[in-house]
């Protein structure tokens, strides 16, 4: 395929019409305002540093993917296979949020602080949001093993 042949990555908000982009949506706010609470109170140790990082990653990462979304890439690009990079970093992302919120558990427990409380609601909801969108993308790929993103249709 051509360059002159491929789809031009134009906007299309029909794009984010969708429960992928929904999460990507939900986990980059999620992950800022987890961001923000636990950066409020500082860190008292080094995993509060840990979570600090991931939930800029978080935020940074998602909405990346939502413009890529957005944007028409994933079609403008065919030779990339976006759903294996969609699934590393959702798994992954999960993973880390699991840990953030085991971590924002401890502080709140120990240190006491709202701002952590809140954070390690905010974190729970994050997580279930990156599990969500994990199930959405393994649930595609065994319906569907030639899809190259997450907007592809499954086969019936």
């Amino acid at each position: 395929m051509n360059a002159s042949s491929r789809e031009k990555p134009v906007f299309t908000a029909w794009n984010l019409a969708s429960a992928s982009s929904g999460l990507r949506i939900f986990e980059t706010i999620g992950s800022l305002f987890s961001l923000g609470l636990i950066g409020a109170v500082g860190s008292h140790f080094s995993p509060t540093y840990a979570a600090l990082v991931s939930c800029t990653a978080g935020t940074i990462i998602s909405s990346v993917f939502v413009v890529i979304f957005a944007f028409n890439l994933h079609n403008s690009t065919p030779g990339i296979q976006w759903i294996l990079w969609e699934s590393i970093y959702t798994g992954a992302m999960a993973f880390l949020f699991l840990i953030n919120t085991t971590t924002m558990f401890y502080s709140s427990l120990r240190w006491q602080h709202t701002a952590w409380w809140f954070s390690f609601v905010s974190c729970a909801l994050v997580t279930l949001a990156f599990v969500g969108d994990w199930f959405l993308l393994l649930r595609l790929q065994n319906r569907n093993p030639t899809a190259k993103h997450s907007q592809d249709d499954f086969l019936s």
